[in-house]
């Protein structure tokens, strides 16, 4: 009882960081902000399930998603969310939409799945898999395609059968 009385006010304190984000009011930075059409926590798996219009605030990580499933540890904080339907992921100048997205807080890591396309600049690339490092700021990308947008001072490319 006293396990699921300090998960319940875990987690009612990071959905009031949630409500004052909203209002517009300062927020620790340090904390995931959730806000959702409905919630759905079960204790004995120790997972909290958010649907509806689901956004996610952690720093300059912004996520918006259908549905947000969370893996708690004992104190009921996350240690890996998955995000499904239409998700849409930011970071700075960094855009991705995929099917699937998860994120694994100890590794700082996100993998899209379901046709993921990332953008950044004038930049488009998509691939069977998107690999997001947080920690390191790299992005790995499986089966990559796109687009790269080239420097404007850049000369016009020629033919390799062309001489100089």
């Amino acid at each position: 009882m006293t396990r699921l009385l300090a998960f319940s006010l875990t987690l009612t304190l990071a959905l009031t960081s949630a409500v004052a984000l909203a209002q517009g009011e300062g927020a620790d930075p340090g904390t995931v902000q959730i806000q959702s059409e409905h919630l759905v926590i079960d204790t004995q798996a120790q997972t909290a399930t958010f649907d509806g219009d689901v956004v996610v605030r952690h720093g300059d990580l912004h996520l918006r998603c259908e549905k947000l499933l969370a893996d708690l540890d004992e104190d009921g904080k996350p240690t890996r969310v998955t995000a499904t339907g239409h998700v849409k992921v930011s970071r700075g100048d960094l855009f991705a939409t995929a099917g699937t997205v998860v994120y694994k807080q100890d590794t700082r890591e996100l993998l899209l799945t379901g046709a993921p396309v990332l953008w950044k600049g004038g930049n488009k690339l998509a691939g069977q898999a998107v690999h997001i490092d947080l920690l390191k700021d790299t992005v790995e990308i499986d089966k990559p395609r796109g687009l790269m947008a080239l420097p404007e001072h850049a000369p016009p490319a020629t033919s390799a059968r062309e001489e100089p």
